[in-house]
């Protein structure tokens, strides 16, 4: 404003007009990334509650079992484990196995976990856990049994032991897409050990 004059010139408010509209994109601008970076964020805390979740369920179920009642199949087309878990032990030190077999399988391509529970067995075959092995882990997933998603996300899952028994370590990759940010992963390993019952 010049002096005496009472209101701004034209060059004065295109100035203060052009400053603002600068400060205005660069502000969005901020604002997008800003964004970008918590979205990036959110999806990684997600995948991390995804993994530890599935780690601990999966641990969990295999510490119930004993040798006789877990197998697992590690193949290029199938990633499962078959558990038949002991549910308790009588005062005569028999074993009494559960109700049911649950299978964890993952096949590439799909990007989750199944939990297969079997068909419910008779209370007089449960003192003998069910013959598990490869064969009898695919002959299982093909039948009609209840199913459910375990873990969304699955990238790769694999089940490696040195001596093809267990102790056997889990590993888990998973994936999300992070908008701008691309894919992030996590990776997960975890010890599946059997329950020592005599």
């Amino acid at each position: 404003m010049s002096p005496g004059s009472k209101a701004f010139t034209l060059l004065e408010v295109l100035i203060a007009g052009s400053l603002a509209a600068v400060l205005f994109f660069v502000m969005i601008g901020l604002a997008g990334k800003v964004s970008g970076v918590v979205n990036k964020t959110t999806v990684l805390n997600e995948l991390q509650q995804i993994a530890e979740m599935t780690g601990r369920k999966l641990v969990g179920q295999v510490s119930l079992c004993d040798a006789g009642g877990a197998a697992f199949l590690d193949d290029p087309a199938l990633v499962a484990v078959a558990l038949h878990p002991v549910s308790d032990v009588t005062a005569s030190a028999k074993k009494v196995y559960g109700p049911r077999v649950l299978v964890y399988a993952w096949q590439p391509g799909q990007g989750v976990i199944q939990e297969i529970k079997g068909t419910e067995l008779s209370p007089d075959s449960r003192f003998q856990p069910l013959k598990l092995g490869p064969a009898a882990i695919s002959n299982f997933l093909v039948q009609d049994h209840p199913r459910r998603v375990l873990c969304q996300c699955v990238a790769q899952m694999s089940l490696t032991s040195p001596d093809g028994g267990f102790p056997v370590l889990l590993k888990l990759k998973l994936q999300k897409s992070a908008g701008q940010y691309g894919l992030q992963t996590i990776l997960v390993e975890r010890p599946l050990c059997l329950r020592n019952i005599y």
